[in-house]
């Protein structure tokens, strides 16, 4: 796939987050084999290297329905480059969760992709403090 065909696909992952058709998207961009990294520090069960379409999907939808009330997670695309069959993308993504507070932190995603255009590696960089002080109580 073309470099631009890769950064719409990685666009769509934040466009719709947060909305009710999320847990579908991811599933529609996403590649059987899909692994996803996350930081050391990160709160629960989600550090580490998770594996599979079917459970990632899982645990992004459960997370995000679990912190953030409907509709107002949002995700601003601060940079993007593409190039090799990869997209990184710097974020700020905020959202009004379910314990009180207005969730606001920056990510870089680092998404690979397969020939067939789905992304089949995803890396997750994250300020681990920022959100283990807000969701490590969830």
């Amino acid at each position: 796939m073309t470099n631009e065909v890769n950064k719409k696909t990685a666009r769509r992952f934040f466009e719709d987050m947060g909305k009710e058709n999320w847990r579908d998207t991811l599933s529609d961009i996403f590649a059987e084999d899909l692994k996803w990294w996350i930081p050391k520090g990160a709160a629960g069960d989600y550090p580490g290297e998770h594996q599979g379409k079917d459970n990632i999907v899982s645990m992004m939808s459960e997370a995000a329905n679990g912190a953030f009330h409907p509709d107002t997670q949002k995700a601003d695309v601060l940079l993007e480059v593409a190039g090799d069959n990869c997209v990184i993308m710097e974020t700020v993504i905020v959202g009004d969760t379910t314990i009180g507070p207005r969730y606001e932190n920056t990510y870089v995603f680092i998404f690979k992709f397969d020939e067939s255009g789905k992304i089949n590696e995803l890396r997750e960089h994250v300020d681990t403090h920022v959100a283990r002080e807000l969701f490590g109580n969830l």
